[in-house]
Parts: structure tokens; C-alpha cells; sequence
């Protein structure tokens, strides 16, 4: 290492070579380098503006730059393997920072630097590494290596299940579940069949058009039909409407109850339309991207009546029904006539909605009612929900006291 002067005594031997002594003389005297000191009165020179050359002030502001990029360059490195070590994690929790510290001293960076980049405490940091093993971590190390040769025997076919069979039968090692599942998991090991991910609801799915484009106005009857479904909650339970709005009209031209909002519930709402209007023209049945509405059932069934189906977009706010922007709500239109605009006189006085809305027994009975009804006309069974209690003597005797009631 060089030997270091002071200031004061670098000014004195300076003033004695500017004054004319021989550099020879002031070597032998002071034990300092020739080399030295013609470095010295050269850069007294340069400072005093006898020759040309860099002055001491610009050559120390230099100096220190070029150390302070070298800082950063190093602090950019560190960083960089920083980032490369936290495998683009946002949050990284405390026991994976002292891992990335780890590897950041294991490419040459200082403790300090790594715990500083890391976020994480030295002295966690040396108590990690004096600390003993700890027995689980001893035995994970041990199960993954076992776990890792059993999936290599059976050629990658092996499942979580299978492996910790393996691993009780030939090694006598009760490893749990979750550790299997665990270690697999972070070893990326799988067996056949690989675990399928999980695709969005209706995505690659072919469901029709939108034909309708929110503009819910039709030029003729029986050219535009909505449906949707409602849920009422009753005193039994909930209630599940589907009714089938003309849009020429805004008449309910068919509506079903059940207990339960299955695909039966919209294929007897459909077959009732059917059977209570004539027909002229092709027709549009507009619904959502319900799972009824989306089935094999209802698809085949509006095939066979010859309907045109359209679904509006999926996760759109705009697509509401046309019975929730008109002046009378769904309820007060379920018993209009089936062709024609409304009376004047519409809605009539007497209570409607109390009879449909009272019990779950009610709405049943006018639902199998209408499906009867509809069968009569049409000479086919009708389609019977999951939950449907037209079968029984108790059931069959609630559903007659009901309709006296009605009546």
C-alpha cells in the first residue's frame, strides 16, 4: 500500500522544488520518490497556470465521480440479480427474502448489500445461518428426494395418491396427503391424466347472436319474444318465474312457477307461447346467457318450433328485460288476453299478484295448471320439473283446495 502524506508536508517540499533545489536533494532528504516528487511539481505547475494540464480541484471532482458510477453501476448489478432472484414477485413473503439473500452472497455481493436490497434484518440473517437444522426440514429434503425417484420409476404416470402409496408400501414412510401434494406441487411433478385448467364460463362456446342489439321494438306481433327469470322469495321458500314478453304488444304471453330455476322451467314457458300464439312469421326468442337458457334442452327445443335464438352480450349492465322499463311490473301482467293490446281498463281492480305471491303451494298449482292446459291442446305430456308435486294424494289435494280458493 503507497504511503500517504499530509497536506502541509506536501506544500513544503513543493515550495522547495519551485524554489530551485535539486529533486535529488529533497529525495535523500525526505525518503520520498523521484517519481514522486516530479509528479508533485508537475501538478504544482499545472495549478499555478505555467503548463497546461488538469488543475487538482477538477482532477479530485473527477475522481470522485468516476467512483461514485462505479457505486452505481455495482448498486445496478446487485439489483438486477435482485430482480432475477425475485422471479417477478410483487409481494415477496420473509422466509423467500432470506433465500434470495442467500443466493445474492452467493454471487459475490456482501451481506450488507444483500440484506439491504432484500429488505431483510443482518442479524435475522447470521441467526438463520448458525441456527441448527431443524429435524422437518431434514425430513421434507428426505421425502422430496424419495417422492422425486418414485415418480421417475413409473415413468411421470403417478398421482399424489399413488406416490404416497409407493412411498408406505416400499420405503415404510407415513408421509400425509398435503405434504405429497405440497412437495409435488413445488417439484412440478404430475401424474396422467394432467389436471385440466379450468376455462371461463362460455368462452369457446358457440351460443347464437345477438339479434336484437337492445332495441327491444317490433313492427308486427309475435316477431320479438324476451324471457328471463325472476326469483320472488315466498313463505315456503323462493318462488322462480320464467314468463315470455311480446315486444309489438308488452304481453305476457306465457309464464311458469317452480321451486326450482332448471331448464324445465323455460321449455314449458316456451311450449306454452307456442300453443297460445298463431304464428305468421319467423320469430325472435331473446334471453340472456343463463345456464337454462344456454342447455342442449332449450336449444333443441326452440329448433323445434321453429325459433330464432338470440342472447344478448355476456356481463352487459344494458341488457334488462322491457317489463322492467315499463309502467306495470311483470306480476300485474300475467293474466292479460293473449292477442291484442291491452284494454283501457287494464289492470283490472281485484288482486292478482296476492294468489301467485302467497305460498309456494299456490304457484305450483297454477304452474301445473298451465302445463295441463298446454298438453291438452298441443296432445304431448308435459315437460315436468325436477320438483314438481302433481303426483301423490296429498300433494294433488293441496293443489284442488288451492284452485278452490282461486276460484
Amino acid at each position: 500500500m503507497p504511503r500517504m502524506y499530509s497536506s502541509s508536508v506536501r506544500r513544503q517540499i513543493v515550495a522547495r522544488l519551485r524554489s530551485g533545489e535539486p529533486v535529488a536533494v529533497v529525495a535523500a532528504e525526505t525518503g520520498v520518490c523521484q517519481a514522486t516528487l516530479f509528479r508533485w511539481k508537475r501538478q504544482a505547475l499545472i495549478d499555478a497556470g505555467v503548463i497546461e494540464g488538469i488543475p487538482s480541484v477538477e482532477a479530485d471532482e473527477l475522481a470522485a465521480a468516476r467512483k461514485r458510477i462505479a457505486a452505481l453501476e455495482a448498486e445496478l448489478a446487485l439489483t438486477r440479480d435482485a430482480c432475477e432472484l425475485f422471479d417477478a414477485e410483487a409481494v415477496v413473503p420473509p422466509k423467500r427474502r432470506r433465500a434470495i439473500a442467500e443466493g445474492l452472497i452467493a454471487r459475490g455481493y456482501s451481506a450488507r448489500s444483500a440484506c439491504r436490497i432484500t429488505g431483510l434484518a443482518r442479524s435475522l440473517l447470521q441467526y438463520h445461518r448458525r441456527r441448527r437444522v431443524p429435524d422437518r426440514e431434514v425430513r421434507r429434503l428426505i421425502v422430496a428426494d424419495t417422492i422425486t425417484e418414485i415418480h421417475q420409476r413409473s415413468r411421470g404416470t403417478y398421482g399424489r395418491r399413488r406416490v404416497r402409496a409407493a412411498l408406505l408400501a416400499d420405503y415404510d414412510m407415513n408421509v400425509n396427503l398435503k405434504l405429497v401434494n405440497s412437495i409435488m406441487s413445488e417439484q412440478g411433478l404430475y401424474g396422467l391424466p394432467r389436471p385440466g385448467r379450468r376455462k371461463p364460463n362460455l368462452i369457446g362456446v358457440d351460443t347464437p347472436v345477438d339479434l336484437v342489439n337492445r332495441r327491444f321494438t317490433a313492427t308486427r306481433p309475435n316477431e320479438l319474444w324476451c324471457t328471463d327469470i325472476t326469483e320472488h322469495p315466498a313463505r315456503d321458500g323462493k318462488v322462480y318465474c320464467c314468463a315470455i314478453l311480446d315486444c309489438f304488444s308488452r304481453m305476457i304471453v306465457a309464464r311458469t312457477f317452480s321451486t326450482t330455476a332448471d331448464t324445465a322451467l323455460v321449455n314449458n314457458a316456451v311450449n306454452m307461447a307456442v300453443d297460445n300464439r298463431t304464428r305468421s312469421g319467423p320469430t325472435i326468442l331473446h334471453a340472456d346467457h343463463g345456464t337454462q337458457f344456454t342447455s342442449w334442452s332449450f336449444g333443441e327445443n326452440m329448433r323445434r318450433w321453429g325459433l330464432l335464438g338470440s342472447f344478448g352480450t355476456v356481463g352487459d349492465s344494458f341488457l334488462t328485460p322491457p317489463w322492467s322499463r315499463s309502467g306495470h311490473g311483470c306480476r300485474s301482467r300475467c293474466s292479460t288476453p293473449a292477442d291484442g293490446p291491452p284494454p283501457s281498463s287494464w289492470p283490472p281492480p281485484w288482486p292478482i299478484t296476492s294468489t301467485t305471491s302467497t305460498t309456494s303451494n299456490a304457484v305450483t298449482a297454477t304452474s301445473v295448471t298451465s302445463a295441463q292446459q298446454s298438453s291438452k291442446r298441443s296432445g304431448r305430456p308435459p315437460i315436468r320439473s325436477l320438483n314438481s308435486h302433481d303426483h301423490g294424494s296429498k300433494q294433488r289435494g293441496q293443489i284442488i283446495s288451492t284452485l278452490g280458493v282461486l276460484t
